[in-house]
């Protein structure tokens, strides 16, 4: 096929080869693309919904509580946790939406969760380990209620531990921990799931008589195993 013949049948094929570029319409309609382009950085979605209570992703490059969202790609200088923005509700979660792939997050992240309660030894250093390289923003209810639930997971872990130890003063502890979960208001929310409340309480519920049962098979049955992915599970 010559070169000639290449060409005229893109000729053919252009659908606007006749059309007016340079017309009103085609600006304004460029225009409008353009300004959806600048507010994708804008919008909140999910990056992974939980349906039901199937686990709870402790690694927030793969956050699974609502209220995230990804955001515009921007150079670490300049970025900072908190963005003065806040959530509007909802799905979206409340609060002020909070840049996870900024510097300062880990220690943002840590002084959000200097009073939620933690087995002895525990902390959330580290974190900076499980937060995202990419840009992506979760609201503070959002990353609340991730500190909680690796919190519940520290308890768990701290009970098996104390089990295959037969250290009874720690198991008497863990206990307590465990005990108080579903008292907890970000871990009993519907935010924290999705789910109504008093499903939430049962679920804690449920891990709390398994660790008084004392059979470490019934606390990984009844949700530690499904949940605690990033928590090591040969206690």
């Amino acid at each position: 096929m010559t070169e000639d013949r290449v060409g005229e049948l893109l000729r053919v094929a252009d659908p606007v080869q006749e059309g007016d570029l340079s017309s009103g319409s085609v600006h304004a309609a460029l225009a409008a693309l353009r300004d959806d382009i600048r507010d994708l950085d804008r919008v909140s979605v999910p990056i992974t919904r939980r349906r039901g209570r199937r686990r709870l992703v402790l690694g927030l490059a793969a956050i699974a509580v609502a209220g995230s969202a990804t955001v515009a790609a921007a150079g670490a200088a300049g970025v900072f946790t908190h963005t003065g923005r806040q959530a509007e509700g909802g799905e979206n979660g409340t609060g002020e939406y909070l840049r996870l792939d900024a510097p300062d997050a880990g220690a943002v992240l840590r002084e959000m969760g200097a009073d939620i309660p933690l087995p002895p030894g525990a902390t959330f250093d580290g974190i900076e380990d499980r937060l995202p390289d990419e840009p992506v923003e979760q609201a503070t209810s959002g990353v609340m209620a991730f500190l909680e639930q690796n919190a519940a997971c520290m308890w768990g872990a701290y009970w098996l531990d104390a089990r295959s130890r037969g250290d009874v003063t720690a198991l008497a502890e863990a206990q307590v921990g465990i005990d108080r979960l579903q008292t907890r208001p970000r871990l009993t929310s519907t935010a924290a799931s999705g789910e109504p409340p008093e499903s939430q309480r049962r679920y804690w519920a449920r891990w709390a008589a398994a660790a008084r049962s004392g059979d470490p098979q019934t606390l990984r049955d009844a949700g530690y195993s499904a949940n605690c992915t990033d928590v090591p599970q040969d206690n």
